[in-house]
């Protein structure tokens, strides 16, 4: 393991200091994101601050956490606190265009797409249906009413289930998406039927 820290009379790794980064000042992640199953999974983290979110993604069971990050400020700390921690690969991204969600997605193939980028997510909208179908679920935040509506239509019309939404504060809405199949498979599960 990487290098520890004495705080305290008590050491520390670099990963335990990283699990234990508070989220930003009015963010709640547990209501926010609480509600997914991360564990197993590779988590594509637009927006991904100082490494809160990906702290709180780990915590929860992810195996991987690529936080993606535009402003210079936010990813230098990212790339800090994260140096010694493999299982965050920070990236410098700010998502402008349909082809970077594209490139995100093809390089580092996730599970779970989480956008909370002030804006950015209008380029998933336009991400092609074969990227876009690549991803089991999606967790993003919405800006307005219009991006709400666009996101609906989309993801009922490519086979996801929306199990989540969640209007967090004056028109920005949190939306969970499930690959409807994907949803089935895991009743069937808790079913015992496979």
């Amino acid at each position: 393991m990487g290098c520890c820290w004495l705080i305290t009379g008590v050491d520390y790794s670099l990963t335990q200091l990283f699990l234990a980064l508070p989220p930003l000042p009015g963010d709640n992640y547990e209501g926010q994101y609480g509600f997914v199953n991360y564990k197993g999974k590779v988590v594509l983290d637009v927006g991904a601050d100082y490494g809160s979110t990906a702290a709180f993604f780990l915590s929860r069971g992810a195996v991987q956490v690529v936080a993606v990050e535009g402003a210079e400020e936010f990813f230098s700390q990212l790339e800090e606190n994260a140096r010694e921690v493999p299982q965050v690969t920070p990236v410098k991204c700010l998502v402008s265009s349909p082809q970077d969600f594209e490139g995100l997605i093809a390089t580092y193939q996730p599970d779970i797409v989480k956008v909370d980028c002030e804006g950015c997510e209008r380029h998933l909208l336009n991400v092609s249906t074969k990227t876009f179908r690549k991803v089991s679920e999606y967790l993003l935040e919405t800006h307005t009413d219009e991006l709400w509506l666009q996101f609906k239509d989309r993801f009922q019309r490519l086979g996801y289930s929306i199990t989540h939404v969640d209007n967090w504060t004056e028109g920005v809405r949190i939306v969970h998406a499930v690959k409807t199949q994907l949803l089935f498979i895991q009743k069937r599960r808790e079913m015992g039927l496979i």
